[in-house]
C-alpha cells in the first residue's frame, strides 16, 4: 500500500510541477496591467495557481482515500481467513483423539489428510507482520508433530486392533507427550 501512495504522491507533485511550470509563464506573459489593477492582476494569478494546487490535492485525495479502504478491507479479510484455518487447524488436531477411534482407518486417514492440508493453507497466509496462525516456528512444528504422531499411531496394528476407549487414550497420550 505504501508502494502506490508514494507514486501517486510523485505523480501528483510531477503533475503540479508541471502545470506550474506551463501557466507561470503564460500568466508572466500577460501584459502588464496599470498600478491601479495590479492588485487584481495579483490575485487573480494567486487565484489560478490556488487552483491548481486544490485540484491537485482533491485528485491525490481520490485516489489514495479508496486505495486505503480497499486495502484495509482486504488486510482485515486476510487476517480473518488465517485466524479461521489456525482456528480449524488447531480445533482439528484437538479433537482427533475423539473422532479417529469411531472411524474406520480410510476415514481416519483422510481426516488427518484434511486437516494437514487445512494446515499449509493457513501457511499461506503469512504476511510482512506476521499472521496469527504463524505466531511461532514451534507453534506450527508442534501441529506438525502431532499430525505425523497420530498418523503414525493409528497405522500400528495394536492400535487397529484395541477397543475405542484404548483408542481414546493412547491417541490422547501421543498429543499430550507432544505438548
Amino acid at each position: 500500500m505504501e508502494k502506490i501512495t508514494t507514486k501517486v504522491f510523485w505523480a501528483a507533485l510531477i503533475l503540479t510541477i508541471v502545470l506550474l511550470l506551463i501557466t507561470l509563464p503564460v500568466l508572466n506573459n500577460l501584459p502588464s496591467p496599470e498600478n491601479e489593477t495590479i492588485v487584481k492582476f495579483y490575485a487573480f494569478k494567486f487565484e489560478v495557481i490556488k487552483a491548481i494546487l486544490i485540484g491537485l490535492l482533491i485528485g491525490v485525495i481520490g485516489i489514495i482515500i479508496p486505495h486505503i479502504l480497499s486495502a484495509t478491507k482486504y488486510n482485515f479479510e486476510f487476517r480473518r481467513e488465517g485466524r479461521r484455518l489456525y482456528s480449524e487447524v488447531k480445533t482439528g488436531v484437538e479433537y482427533l483423539p475423539y473422532k479417529l477411534p469411531f472411524l474406520n482407518f480410510k476415514e481416519s486417514i483422510e481426516l488427518i489428510e484434511k486437516i494437514h492440508q487445512l494446515k499449509h493453507l493457513g501457511d499461506l497466509y503469512e504476511d510482512d507482520k506476521g499472521s496469527l496462525y504463524k505466531k511461532t516456528f514451534d507453534q506450527r512444528l508442534r501441529i506438525y508433530e502431532k499430525l505425523e504422531a497420530i498418523r503414525e499411531l493409528i497405522s500400528q496394528e495394536n492400535f487397529i486392533n484395541s477397543s475405542q476407549r484404548e483408542k481414546v487414550k493412547k491417541l490422547e497420550e501421543t498429543i499430550e507427550n507432544i505438548k
